[in-house]
């Protein structure tokens, strides 16, 4: 990294720092609460002759303390620049907290509104802190050490630790004034809001990357990425199958693979992404594809914005097989299943993608006498699955899940039975490849 990449990263870093502690002055200011790594050192500053700042430096302090108690050997010694900006963050904080001492706001609408601005303005400030990737603050360095020593998942524990630090607040509120005082509905609020807005954010950040590095080159999200590398003169059929559960559409694509000569690939994608991300088959079976609660799904994920190194667990799954789907259409004629890849591949040329449909009594015979699920559980796993697999599509395709214009072809296997299918799927593949 560069003198001046350095540069430009610490003081983006900074500026981030002090829209954070804007953020934090903005809630206070509501009456609403704030955020829950803020919980503590305010309802401390309500009842003790200290500032929020200062409150804020030593459990900061605290907290890096714990880090090096915990990682030992490990303890980059660069992270004890985590002090430094603990400084500052203190000082930002008292300093906006003055700043912003005239705003008396009564109403509960106006208050909510306060509040929901300085939700966004933390938001943007933690993003901009993640982006520049120079150093965690001590409350992610913290989860980040506790991440390491226990082998758990960064965002659920983000979520755990946040939790904690807001009970603590209670437990202080309480010994201090007898009740509730600097944790209200706000804090909450700030736990559900803050870690999706940034997960927003930071995909629209991304392209500081190269602005830190100097390149005016920045991405064009409409630009399908593969594309580009495809040469019309080798053209390829890449057929992806997406079907609703228990409409046959595995065997079906499984069958047209075999008929066209060419390689079919699902559970592959699974085994790339175990060795790639290091999750184990298992979980990746279990979740890829799926996202069975999405309010869970998105409380989870969200721990993981904190972190510039760490990625939520579908996110890193939907990564390393949009980018296996990627090499794959690339290199060869074959047919994929599922995994969003008629979303990665559209605009592919020589791309054909079908989604396969059928009637729900249909549905539940095959997937109670071929799948050997029980009677009284077809229907509820049959509407578990499908919404699984809507929600995940919606999250990763960022589009909805069986829509006819999102597809080449789509087919009631139900009408046509499964032989018929596959032969009209077929002719269809034929019939585009002729053109």
């Amino acid at each position: 990294m560069s003198i001046r990449e350095t540069i430009k990263r610490y003081l983006f870093f900074i500026f981030g720092l002090f829209l954070m502690a804007v953020g934090v002055a903005l809630s206070t200011r509501s009456n609403l609460g704030t955020s829950p790594i803020s919980a503590v050192p305010y309802v401390l500053s309500l009842g003790l002759p200290m500032t929020i700042g200062q409150f804020t430096f030593f459990m900061n302090l605290l907290f890096i303390a714990f880090q090096i108690l915990l990682l030992r050997k490990q303890f980059k010694w660069i992270q004890l620049l985590q002090i430094v900006v603990a400084v500052i963050f203190g000082f930002f904080t008292d300093f906006t907290m003055g700043l912003f001492s005239w705003i008396n706001v009564t109403s509960y609408p106006a208050q909510l509104g306060l509040f929901t601005l300085s939700c966004l303005v933390l938001a943007l400030g933690v993003s901009m802190e993640v982006t520049a990737d120079v150093v965690m603050m001590a409350g992610e360095g913290v989860v980040s050490a506790i991440s390491i020593v226990t082998k758990k998942g960064f965002g659920k524990l983000k979520v755990s630790f946040d939790s904690t630090l807001v009970v603590c607040s209670c437990i202080f509120s309480f010994i201090l004034f007898h009740k509730l005082n600097g944790v209200r509905e706000g804090t909450i609020l700030a736990a559900l809001l803050v870690g999706t807005m940034v997960r927003f954010i930071n995909k629209r950040l991304s392209f500081m990357d190269n602005v830190f590095k100097g390149e005016l080159i920045i991405a064009n999200e409409n630009k399908n990425e593969i594309v580009e590398a495809v040469e019309k003169t080798h053209p390829r059929i890449v057929v992806t199958i997406s079907r609703e559960y228990g409409s046959g559409g595995l065997e079906i694509a499984r069958k047209i693979a075999d008929d066209l000569g060419i390689s079919f690939y699902d559970e592959q994608l699974v085994k790339v992404a175990t060795e790639e991300t290091g999750f184990s088959e298992e979980f990746i079976v279990e979740n890829d594809q799926s996202i069975y609660n999405l309010l869970l799904n998105e409380i989870s994920a969200q721990g993981y914005a904190f972190s510039k190194k760490e990625k939520a667990p579908l996110d890193a799954i939907y990564e390393v097989n949009k980018k296996a789907i990627m090499k794959l259409a690339n290199t060869e004629s074959c047919v994929i299943m599922g995994h969003c890849s008629d979303s990665i591949l559209t605009g592919f040329p020589g791309s054909f993608h079908v989604f396969i449909h059928a009637d729900k009594a249909s549905r539940m015979k095959r997937i109670q006498y071929e799948y050997g699920i029980l009677e009284k559980d077809v229907e509820e796993t049959l509407h578990k699955k499908d919404k699984a697999r809507e929600t995940y599509y919606q999250i990763y395709a960022k589009r909805k899940w069986g829509h006819i214009k999102n597809y080449d072809l789509t087919i009631n296997s139900a009408t046509f039975g499964i032989e018929k299918t596959i032969e009209l799927i077929e002719d269809a593949i034929k019939a585009q490849s002729n053109k």
